[in-house]
Parts: structure tokens; sequence; C-alpha cells
């Protein structure tokens, strides 16, 4: 098979944009499969040449999420990324086919028999991308006889109270599902898939948009600076702490306030646990309520925290997941539906985890990890929880290893291409 991969989040090293196209990369290229990158055309030279990247697409929108434009500006960015989009795209197309060809006469005929890929993948579609590729699925490729992969990696999709699936009421979530009506017949005729890359996120995007949309597993890629531990595990004693550990940015939505007072609470009723807490907090965040939360003093100066106060440096973050011995992961709600990479790094790393119970976390773990629930936004059941794997590491780890294996080959490319080519119209 030829893939076509259209990623204009590929620009830096900055994001996890980078490993991820190479994971497909490298494991499509093992499957006997040639692949295509397309990445932002002010992709650094040093990327493009190391992920054999042609940097044609337009200015990456992923870089200007966060940029403090006035929400005019931002609705703005959507037709114009949408536009750009189409553009970069069907030049692309028109060059390959002039090349191939020699004229533009017979486009139609041509779009139908030519070696253009047998799969175009887009792999992070937010709704800038669909108000491009939905005019290219249209027109511009419309006699395209391969398939169009739109991955969502998020969408403005939520549960209601009663776990109601619903878009959300602000423009841009409208045209989200309007882009997604448009390509009714084309996903119908398997000519276009809508993929998600968690059981509930599909669920929830196929109720609330009415098209359907299919599950495919986020590879992960075990490297050789993250292989698993070997050594069997041990009871936890003051010369073999068990390392506990959280990293990422500090946010809200990630519990990190949540997870400093679960520490402080596991460490105030067992002062002398032979247990290390290591976590990232670079800077302070805001709450749901725009109160800034910060890091606790008495926290970090604990003889058994070590908090990490920096981005991690190259193969810092493999070394770092290689001494942990647990992850405690006390996400919240906006997890019910989206992926988070790092539980699945640590269940291929067959690492036992704390997670909240109702999250997609908690639907992975408990199916292909070993995993303990917590309730969300509870410091005290993540300090229960954390007290808990103390006491049963061994068995726990144990566990854990032997889930690994399964994990491995679901949340592999090997299993995401196995899904896509097996999907029937």
């Amino acid at each position: 098979m030829k893939w076509w991969i259209f990623e204009d989040a590929l620009r830096d090293q900055k994001g996890h944009w980078s490993e991820y196209v190479q994971t497909f990369r490298r494991g499509l290229e093992t499957e006997g499969d040639e692949v295509c990158i397309f990445a932002d055309r002010e992709c650094e030279p040093a990327l493009a040449e190391a992920l054999g990247a042609e940097p044609v697409l337009p200015k990456s929108i992923w870089a200007r999420m966060s940029d403090g434009a006035p929400k005019w500006r931002r609705l703005l960015r959507i037709p114009a990324h949408g536009f750009a989009t189409y553009l970069s795209v069907s030049r692309l197309v028109t060059r390959h086919l002039v090349g191939r060809r020699g004229d533009l006469s017979a486009q139609t005929s041509v779009l139908a028999t030519s070696e253009l890929p047998d799969l175009v993948f887009v792999p992070t579609v937010l709704v800038h991308h669909l108000a491009g590729w939905v005019p290219l699925i249209k027109w511009k490729l419309r006699d395209f006889r391969g398939r169009i992969l739109l991955f969502f990696p998020n969408a403005p999709v939520y549960l209601d109270d009663d776990g109601t699936a619903r878009i959300a009421s602000d423009p841009t979530a409208k045209l989200f599902r309007q882009c997604i009506g448009a390509l009714r017949n084309e996903v119908a005729q398997g000519r276009v898939v809508l993929g998600a890359e968690t059981e509930p996120m599909t669920k929830a995007l196929t109720e609330a948009t009415g098209v359907p949309f299919t599950y495919l597993p986020h590879p992960v890629e075990l490297s050789a600076k993250r292989s698993p531990a070997t050594r069997d595990p041990l009871p936890a004693t003051p010369d073999n702490p068990i390392v506990f550990g959280c990293y990422g940015a500090a946010r809200h939505e990630k519990g990190s306030d949540i997870l400093q007072r679960a520490i402080a609470l596991a460490l105030a009723k067992r002062p002398d646990m032979p247990a290390r807490f290591v976590f990232q907090w670079m800077e302070d965040f805001a709450d749901e309520e725009g109160r800034v939360v910060h890091l606790d003093p008495e926290v970090a100066a604990h003889p058994k925290v070590q908090v990490i106060r920096e981005h991690f440096k190259e193969g810092g973050y493999e070394r770092q997941l290689a001494a942990t011995d647990v992850m405690l992961l006390p996400y919240r709600n906006p997890y019910r539906l989206r992926v988070s990479r790092v539980v699945i790094e640590g269940m291929i790393l067959g690492i036992p985890l704390v997670v909240t119970r109702g999250t997609t976390l908690w639907d992975q773990a408990s199916k292909y990890g070993c995993a303990l629930a917590c309730d969300e936004d509870s410091a005290e059941s993540v300090a229960g929880a954390i007290l808990a794997l103390l006491d049963g590491y061994e068995k726990a780890a144990r566990r854990a290893k032997e889930c690994r294996i399964g994990a491995l080959r679901h949340f592999s490319v090997a299993e995401f291409r196995r899904r896509l080519i097996s999907k029937k119209a």
C-alpha cells in the first residue's frame, strides 16, 4: 500500500507530533508499505529531513492555538486555513498528475487510474482542516479510488450529566457538525473513514453527529530507550523504594492539584513509607474558576518528593519512565473521551497505574493494563490507591508485565492498519 500522510502540525520538535508520525512511518514501512509525508511549509529543515517530509502545507494551525488572538480572528482562521489546505493539496495532486501524464486533459480518469496513494491519512484533524478537506473530497478528489482517513484526536463533543453525547453549541462546533454531515455519503460508500482513538470518543461522535466513526488504536512505539524493566518486582523497602511518577505539564484537567494533595495525605498517613514521588510542575496553572494553583512548598520540600521544574531534555523522559514503578494519573472530566498517550506508554512498559474511573484512561487501562481506580477530584481516593499499591506492589507489577504483551499488540501501527484495511463500508 502507498500512504500519503498530511500533517501541518509537523513544524518543530515541540509536542508529540514528530514522534507520532515517525511511529506511523516506521510501522507502515515494516508492514511493507510506502509512505510519503507532507508537513508545514515552515517545517524545520532538520525535522523535515529526519521524517523524509515535504514541507508544502500551510502554516500550522496548532502553532497558533494559544497565541491570544481575539475571537473574530480565531474564527476567520477556519475558512482561511481551510482554503489554504485546499490549495496546497490541490497543487500537490495536480503536480503529481502532470508529472505522470504530461497534461490534465483527462484528469477525471487519471485520478481514478494513476498511481496516487491507496490511502490519504490526515492524523490530527480540526475543523480548520475539515474546511479544506470537505471540498477536496467533494470536488478535487471525487474520482479518487483510494480511501481518505480523517483522524480526530479531539473534537467538540461532550457527555452531559446523563451520559448523552452532545456537540457543543458554539459556532466552531456547529461548523464541525455540518462538515461531518456533508461527508455522510462518502462515509457510507467507504471512500472516507472518520477515525477516533478511544472507544468512548468513537461512540460519542457517532451518536452526536449521526455519522459512523471508527475506533482505531493510538499507536505508541516501544523504543530501546523505553524498554520495560526486566528485574523481578521486589517488596518495597527503605533501600528499594517504590517510585510513583506523574510527568508532563501540570494542568487542572490532569488533576495536578489533586496529585500534590494526595501525596501530602499519603505521606501524613505513612511518614516512613518506602516510596518516592516524582512529578513535573514547570509552572503554576489556573483552575476552572480562573484561580491560580500553586505548587505546595511543603510537598516540594519533602525529602521523599522530587519536583521536576523544567522540560525533559533529549532522552530524559525515557530515562525517567524506566525508573518509575507506578504512574499516578488522577485526570479529570475532559478525559472522559480524550486519549492519554502517557497511560498507553505505562501499559506497554508494564507499569501499574492509578487512573480516574470514568475516563478513557480507565477504559483502556482496565482492558489492557494493570490499573487501580481512583475517584475524580478526590485526593483521599488517590492517597488510598497509593497506599494500596505500596502494599500490593509485587502482585500489581507482575500483573502489569503480563498485560504489556497484549497492550503492545493492540496499541501498534500493525493493529491500526489491520483494523483500517478490514473495515467495510
